[in-house]
């Protein structure tokens, strides 16, 4: 058959068009494909961020899943289905999600794992058209507690690859209803990290969340008892029952911050604020019976009304719950500092104690409402349970000291009626006095109790308030004891333009350590400006030895500012780590000696140092370097060498901040067998 020439330019142009059309087709296809590669990973997260953009239809058939279908007539269309684009869906409970990436080969075999943060519904994973793995809410529930249920895949070659999700979401309208997404939001994380970190942080959480709920619900045991044994002392009662709803909140709290599923945090939200505001109305009832057992129901009803004003809220709608939350406690705070005040013009039991710790606590609450409007940037955490744990122990320590006021008063009342019965009761007399004695030990065992707390406010009152800025320096200093009276001590004393600066570790802990420490201290700023440091030493030494206090010694070393250079002088303490800027190096200065107390007139080593900008120089008690960790190694003095030299460019307060982080990850948060004291000076000009 012969084709004319004219045949053949019909079919050409017949066909340019489909030509192109197809061309376009795999154009729009293919050429969006997200490049991502093993640096996408080199985050603080470790996270490969995906677009929350893909393509999207409300098609089912496992076939969509393939790298073959074409995606070109399909919709742009969020993972996490917002609201409001299921306005614009013909929504029949499932859809298709598709991405296309081209994958480098850097990436190839990297293990990945999802990291979920909302779902509410049944999501099936494909890789090129392979099943990867599904995740619902049951399965999301189990990843915290077998690692083994953390979905992971790798990509298995370059190039061009294709994710693909079937969607399922049959309750889509509940979600709509009340604003909230319908569908899935997740990164993909690399899998050791989220193993060994994630995870490891979430469980961590859990344990120290219901740690402190224990400790709540002890309070809330002993204060009821305390309640029951004497009913009259309400506040008892009121303590008790916000510490056990304070308990139950931080409960339901940690379930609300482990959950991503969508419709456990809408309920769990609901039941943490309605915990939140009767935890406030009963603490606010507990300082009117504390401070003012009289005060007018007026009060309480404001009260009432503004707690179950926020409740109703909070449930039912909660848009800006944040700012309503703020100004709840703003106000709440106002009422409470009033009664306070009053409450300590009119001397009332108890109010002192109380207002120290509510004075900590309210600081908190203002730090957290500045983070919350981003005016400060520190963690909301930290500031919140230092605040609550610190007026919770006021509190406690308030309903303790006036029920052994009580108690007392109860003693002397028995020892009168005692004094005053006759002969013909003595059998009676001594049955009396055998209970009398029984509450006397009581009471002397409180007494101890209480002499050993005045002990360790005594030694902690011992350390300076704030440090001394002197001129061209920047100087931090920390002691963390390891038990209720430490042995740890550091101090200073400014003569004129000079300034001394004392750092010492008393044999042992307790009381006794207490006492070397306060004699140490009185000695120390008696005569620091009566000689140079060998003198110093010599003079605290001889008083240590003339206490006869066996076997109590105390390490101690001086540090004297003299016309810009650094006099050092040890007696028994660890060796001093100085870092030279210049070198970029940390060396150790090592002055031997004998504990003061031991050898009187040892002949102490005293070294000079004259530091240049950014050198920094650290003093510090054996309690870190002899820290051990759960296979019982040593911390060691070359691993604050090593600290100091990574972080010697941070002030000295960071500086101070990372090396009891890094003590604290040594540990693994078990609490130090030792006092710990550190003073860190670095050179500024």
């Amino acid at each position: 058959m012969v084709i004319k020439s004219h045949q053949i330019y019909l079919w050409l142009l017949f066909l340019v068009p489909v030509l192109l059309t197809t061309e376009a087709k795999a154009q729009f296809s293919f050429e969006i494909l997200r490049t991502v590669s093993l640096s996408d990973l080199q985050n603080d997260y470790k996270s490969l961020f995906l677009p929350e953009i893909w393509r999207f239809t409300v098609d089912d058939s496992k076939d969509l899943s393939s790298p073959d279908i074409d995606d070109w007539d399909w919709i742009n269309m969020s993972t996490s289905l917002e609201p409001s684009a299921l306005d614009i869906l013909d929504w029949n409970g499932q859809g298709w999600f598709r991405l296309g990436l081209d994958v480098d080969s850097s990436l190839v075999g990297i293990p990945l794992s999802v990291d979920v943060i909302s779902n509410s519904g049944l999501a099936q994973f494909y890789l090129n058209g392979q099943k990867l793995f599904e995740i619902s809410p049951s399965s999301q529930n189990n990843i915290f507690a077998n690692n083994s249920h953390v979905a992971t895949f790798s990509f298995k070659e370059p190039g061009r690859n294709i994710l693909a999700i079937r969607f399922q979401n049959n309750n889509a309208d509940w979600y709509r209803e009340r604003n909230l997404p319908s569908g899935i939001r997740f990164n993909f994380v690399e899998a050791g990290f989220y193993s060994t970190q994630v995870i490891d942080f979430i469980r961590q959480l859990s344990r120290s969340h219901f740690f402190f709920s224990g400790t709540l619900f002890v309070f809330s045991l002993l204060h009821l008892l305390l309640f029951i044994y004497q009913r009259r002392h309400r506040e008892n009662l009121f303590f008790a029952l916000f510490t056990l709803l304070f308990g139950f909140f931080l409960i339901v709290l940690l379930q609300l911050e482990l959950s991503s599923y969508l419709t456990a945090q809408y309920y769990l939200t609901h039941i943490v604020e309605v915990l939140r505001g009767l935890t406030i109305f009963f603490f606010m009832l507990f300082v009117y019976e504390l401070l003012h057992p009289k005060v007018s129901l007026v009060r309480v009803g404001f009260v009432a009304v503004l707690v179950a004003a926020y409740i109703l809220y909070a449930t039912l709608n909660g848009q800006y719950l944040l700012l309503v939350r703020d100004v709840l406690l703003i106000l709440l705070a106002v009422e409470t500092l009033y009664q306070l005040i009053t409450a300590i013009y009119f001397k009332r039991k108890g109010a002192v104690i109380f207002g120290v710790g509510l004075g900590v606590f309210v600081a908190s609450q203002i730090l957290i409402i500045f983070i919350n409007f981003d005016v400060l940037v520190f963690s909301r955490e930290i500031s919140a349970v230092f605040g609550m744990a610190f007026l919770l122990l006021a509190m406690s320590v308030s309903l303790s000291r006036n029920f052994a006021m009580t108690t007392k008063r109860l003693e002397t009342n028995l020892i009168e009626i005692q004094r005053l019965s006759n002969e013909a009761l003595e059998k009676e007399r001594k049955l009396k006095k055998e209970e009398l004695e029984r509450q006397l030990l009581e009471a002397d065992n409180k007494r101890k109790t209480d002499e050993l707390e005045e002990a360790r406010k005594l030694q902690l009152s011992l350390l300076p308030k704030k440090l001394p800025e002197i001129a061209g320096y920047d100087i931090s200093a920390e002691m963390l004891p390891a038990t209720e009276v430490g042995g740890d001590y550091y101090d200073y004393h400014l003569i004129g333009d000079q300034a001394i600066f004392a750092i010492g570790d008393a044999t042992g802990h307790g009381l006794k350590a207490g006492i070397i420490v306060a004699t140490v201290k009185s000695f120390f700023h008696t005569h620091a400006d009566q000689g140079d440091n060998l003198s110093l030493l010599h003079s605290i030494s001889t008083a240590v030895k003339n206490m006869d206090a066996r076997m109590m010694y105390m390490s101690m070393a001086v540090i004297r500012f003299d016309k810009g250079r650094l006099q050092l002088t040890a007696a028994g303490m660890p060796p001093m780590v100085y870092y030279n800027k210049k070198s970029n190096s940390a060396k150790l200065i090592t002055l031997k000696g004998m504990p003061l107390g031991s050898v009187l007139n040892f002949p102490y080593q005293t070294n000079e140092l004259e530091m240049s900008k950014g050198d920094v120089l650290i003093a510090l008690s054996d309690g870190l370097p002899e820290l051990f960790d759960h296979e019982k190694k040593m911390y060691d003095i070359s691993r604050v060498q090593a600290v100091i030299s990574q972080y010697a460019h941070e002030t000295s307060d960071q500086i101070r901040y990372r090396l009891l982080n890094d003590a604290r990850k040594w540990t693994k948060g078990a609490p130090n067998q030792d006092d710990i004291t550190l003073l860190i000076i670095k050179k500024e000009k």
